[in-house]
Parts: C-alpha cells; sequence; structure tokens
C-alpha cells in the first residue's frame, strides 16, 4: 500500500501542474464519480468480473487535450487456485490523457490513454502491485446548462505482469466541472469620438457653417440663425419682427429712417406758429415728397430741457402738427404723413450750453419706408 500511497501522490501533483497551466483559459477542471465494473482475460485466474468505482479529477491542457488522475476501486471473487473461491480487491491510481473532440458541442467523444499502477489484494496471497496501461474511448454530454455532464468510457487496460492480457472496463459516471470559465477575449471597441457641436446650436461643427451662435438661438439645418421675414436681420437681433417684404430695414431690423433735420423751420417762443422763413424751406421739402409718392413720413417736434417737461411734450407735439397741416396744404397726402412729439426726450447735444439748447430746439422729418 506504501507504493500506491507514493504513486497516488505523484498522480495528483502531475494533475495540478499540467492543468494549471491554462487553468484560466478553459471551463474544464472537474471532478467525477464513476461506476466501474470490468470483464478479465480467461487466462486470469478469476471467475468473474469485477464491481466497483472510479474517480477522477483533471483538467484541460489545451485545446485538445485534458489531463485527469485516476483513482479506482475494484472487488470480486477469484479463483485462486483454479478450485476455491477468494476474494480479490484492487485500488488502482493513475494518469490519463484524454484527446477531446467537439469541445464545445453537446457529444464530446474523446481517445483516452492511461498509465498508473494497480495493488491487487487476495485472499491468502501476498499483495501484488503492477503497472498497468489503458487505451479506451469515451464521450461527455453536457447536461443541465452545462453545470454537470454524463461521462462514459470503454476502457482495455494491460498490466506488466502480462501484456498481451485483454481486461475491459466499463465506466459510466456524471461529472461536475469546477473553477471559473473565463470570459472569451472581446476585442475593444474602437473609440470614437462624438461629434462636436462647439456653439451648442444643434450642428456639427463639421456642417456649421456659422459658427458661435449665440446660446438659445433658433438656427436652420446649416447652423445659421434664422431670419424669419427675410429682412436680413437675424431673429436674435430683430426688434421689428414681420416686416413687409422688401422694406428697407435698419441693423435692428426696423424699417430704415432717413432723417431730415428741417434747418431754417422755427416758431415763436412758447409758440406753434412758423416765423418767416420756414414756409420757403416746407415748400421745398413738399415738392420732394410730392416727386417721390411711395414716402412715408413722420414729423418729429422736439425742445430743449428748459421748462416743465410736461409742457415741453405738448409743445413739441402742436409744433410737428403745424408742420404736418403745412405740408398737406400743399398737397401732401394725409395718409402718408403722421405727426408725433418727443419733448426733451431725444436730445442731439448737450443742454447745457446755449449752442446746443439751440440745436435741440428742431423740427425733423422721418421718412419711414421707401
Amino acid at each position: 500500500m506504501r507504493i500506491i500511497k507514493q504513486f497516488a501522490f505523484l498522480t495528483v501533483a502531475t494533475v495540478l501542474t499540467a492543468t494549471s497551466a491554462l487553468a484560466d483559459d478553459h471551463f474544464d477542471k472537474y471532478i467525477e464519480i464513476m461506476g466501474t465494473v470490468s470483464s478479465h482475460d480467461r487466462d486470469r485466474i478469476v471467475d468473474e468480473g469485477l464491481a466497483g468505482g472510479s474517480a477522477r479529477v483533471g483538467g484541460a491542457y489545451n485545446d485538445l487535450w485534458n489531463i485527469e488522475g485516476a483513482l479506482s476501486f475494484l472487488d470480486q471473487g477469484a479463483d485462486a487456485d483454479k478450485g476455491g473461491t477468494a476474494d480479490l480487491e484492487q485500488i488502482s491510481i493513475g494518469l490519463n490523457a484524454l484527446a477531446v473532440f467537439n469541445r464545445n458541442g453537446q457529444f464530446q467523444p474523446y481517445f483516452l490513454l492511461g498509465l498508473g499502477g494497480v495493488d491487487s489484494d487476495i485472499t491468502g496471497v501476498d499483495d501484488e502491485f503492477n503497472l498497468y496501461y489503458d487505451l479506451g474511448v469515451g464521450a461527455f454530454i453536457p447536461v443541465f446548462n452545462d453545470n454537470a455532464r454524463l461521462r462514459g468510457e470503454i476502457v482495455r487496460r494491460a498490466e506488466d505482469d502480462d501484456w498481451n492480457s485483454k481486461d475491459y472496463l466499463l465506466h459510466l459516471g456524471i461529472g461536475f466541472p469546477f473553477g471559473k470559465k473565463a470570459a472569451p477575449v472581446v476585442a475593444a471597441a474602437a473609440v470614437v469620438a462624438a461629434p462636436s457641436d462647439s456653439d451648442g446650436d444643434g450642428v456639427i461643427d463639421e456642417r456649421d457653417r456659422c459658427p458661435n451662435t449665440p446660446a438659445g438661438a433658433s438656427v436652420d439645418a446649416n447652423g445659421c440663425e434664422l431670419d424669419s421675414d427675410g429682412d436680413g436681420v437675424v431673429d436674435s437681433k430683430d426688434q421689428c419682427p414681420g416686416t413687409p417684404a422688401g422694406t428697407e430695414v435698419d441693423e435692428v431690423g426696423c424699417a430704415a429712417v432717413t432723417v431730415i433735420n428741417l434747418e431754417g423751420v422755427n416758431f415763436s417762443s412758447n409758440s406753434a406758429d412758423l416765423l418767416d422763413g420756414a414756409e420757403e424751406r416746407l415748400d421745398e421739402q413738399a415738392a420732394k415728397l410730392a416727386a417721390n409718392p411711395d414716402i412715408t413720413i413722420e414729423v418729429a417736434g422736439h425742445t430743449d430741457s428748459d421748462g416743465d417737461a410736461g409742457y415741453n411734450q405738448t409743445l413739441s407735439k402742436r409744433r410737428a402738427d403745424t408742420v404736418r397741416a403745412y405740408l398737406i396744404g400743399k398737397g401732401v397726402g394725409a395718409d402718408r404723413i403722421t405727426s408725433a412729439g418727443y419733448g426733451e426726450s431725444e436730445p442731439v447735444a448737450p443742454n447745457d450750453t446755449a449752442v446746443g439748447k439751440a440745436s435741440n430746439r428742431r423740427v425733423e422729418l422721418r421718412i419711414r419706408d421707401k
């Protein structure tokens, strides 16, 4: 028995060393329990086959080969002297190499080559220890979602006392894999940078014809700000949306205003009455308006800051009304002229000098559209 123990130690060490090299790369590290029956060569001193069990511990060495250790126990009745019956017990331990095919399939056939030693104990006879080799075929059948597998094999065994013997062993059992199955190596996906949209307008930079759009601005498919009324001023800057098509507008999208300061058109102090010389200046403007019937104007009256602001507002409106009435009297259509008083709210010069105040006391013609 000491020999069989030493052989067992050597076998286990060999299995652990061989399978550890690829333990991280294969799922098939396993332990199996099997029932065994045998049929012995007729030349042996036996009158019936042996029965017993076997345990296997092993694992994958590479994609083709498994290495496993095998421990078996067999018992039978034996004819010790070709006449009497005695008990025979055999304990064997060895090392098997399995060439496994279709490893990932539902039926995994294999060839087996085994080497080992067997200790035979016959009643009334000294123990014997012999070397053996096994040649066999078998198959694995995975069950329970690969959490277990059935195994069956038939083996021819020959021992060193008679290498020509024809002993056959049939093994049937179930096995359980252990250890962690390695995850398949998956190539890292190429990192693709998300398209850049520097101004955050929803149009990626490579398609954005108008970079640096202000935050929150509505844009078209090209990343340019919308100009809903088509006046050339984008919506975010258009203070007069809905301008009629063709209208000339200023930088804020409002109808362009051409301001004509009516120099020489003066009024009596605190009055809306025209002074001498004013009518001649207004006649010139009436002639120009008659020659341009598409022009619409506003007469705007202004004052300096002297006096009450409310009074100045009223006075500026009265003076604007006077100029409007005069131009209508000269044939300009009333529907083309409006009037407004701005009082002291729109100075064009400082009100702290006499010259500045004089500049602020004025009447303007504002051409609204053409």
